[in-house]
């Protein structure tokens, strides 16, 4: 069982100091972690019925599950498990000790394929951007592959249309 707190993270920010930041926020909320969501929600001023967040990470240090189950009991088979959330979009990261695995659940008109497609790709330019100490600002961290980028730049902006070789005026008066 979790609480989940919301943390606000400044894009504008290098990675590495950014992430400094977040786990220095992650640690100032550890003496809030019995609070209640409710209390978090009265501390601010949004109205009542709006959603404090809309999209979980939730990270998870399941060293020995790499098989994914997450479920490991002596003569215990299990035969179903199904993960459910109250948010349009959560992603979960489980770290097994020897690599990561992305456990994504949205919401339609999000394809959660997708969203963990895009996080792969987040995650991968964000470990090269720290490896390389490049200073790279952490809005500024590619989310799309080669292929996705090329779909969104060429693909999708291809409105390419024969315009007919006469002036606004002509074309106004011939509707008039």
């Amino acid at each position: 069982y979790i609480n989940t707190l919301p943390v606000r993270i400044d894009a504008t920010q290098a990675l590495d100091q950014g992430l400094g930041v977040v786990q220095a926020q992650l640690g100032e909320l550890l003496r809030h972690e019995h609070a209640p969501l409710a209390l978090a929600q009265q501390a601010t001023s949004l109205p009542a019925q709006s959603p404090l967040f809309t999209s979980l990470l939730n990270y998870r240090h399941s060293r020995g599950a790499a098989d994914g189950s997450g479920v490991e009991l002596a003569g215990v088979t299990p035969l179903f498990g199904q993960e459910r959330t109250n948010y349009p979009l959560t992603v979960s990261v489980d770290d097994t000790g020897v690599g990561f695995r992305f456990v994504v659940q949205a919401v339609a008109p999000m394809d959660s394929g997708v969203v963990c497609g895009l996080f792969e790709t987040a995650v991968m330019n964000l470990v090269v951007g720290l490896e390389e100490r490049s200073g790279v600002v952490l809005d500024r961290v590619p989310v799309l592959d080669d292929r996705q980028r090329e779909l969104v730049l060429s693909g999708w902006n291809d409105t390419v249309r024969e315009v007919p070789a006469t002036t606004l005026p002509d074309l106004f008066e011939a509707q008039v």
